[in-house]
């Protein structure tokens, strides 16, 4: 047994049986608001308000890139290895310590901790 449209007994169509509920438009402006309020949370920064996933300069991560990249490729030996291997996690530390205390946005504070926790774990 179908079932028959209320709009459709009289001849008259119901027009919102047509739209795909994906592309209905919301019925409030907080509504409209609140579609991207998650990634405006997580990444808009509160000092700006631009959305904000990378900053510069920022030294410490510099420092530990080049120093991953100098112990990856140039395979050093001797007291510049020693400095290098403590070097990097150092400057990877206090980069994420500074995202945890001072990101501008959530993603930038839980990549920090997710940062340290992973150091934490790799002692």
């Amino acid at each position: 047994m179908s079932r028959i449209h209320p709009g459709a007994q009289s001849g008259r169509r119901d027009r919102r049986a047509d739209i795909d509920p994906q592309d209905a438009p919301l019925k409030s402006p907080e509504q409209r608001e609140n579609r991207f309020g998650f990634v405006n949370w997580m990444f808009r920064s509160r000092t700006t308000g631009r959305i904000t996933l990378v900053q510069l300069p920022n030294w410490p991560l510099a420092a530990w890139v080049l120093a991953s990249v100098v112990m990856w490729l140039g395979n050093p030996q001797g007291w510049v290895h020693a400095v290098l291997v403590v070097l990097a996690p150092v400057a990877l530390a206090l980069w994420a310590g500074d995202e945890v205390l001072r990101g501008v946005n959530p993603f930038r504070r839980l990549l920090g901790v997710v940062v340290v926790t992973y150091l934490g774990f790799s002692l």
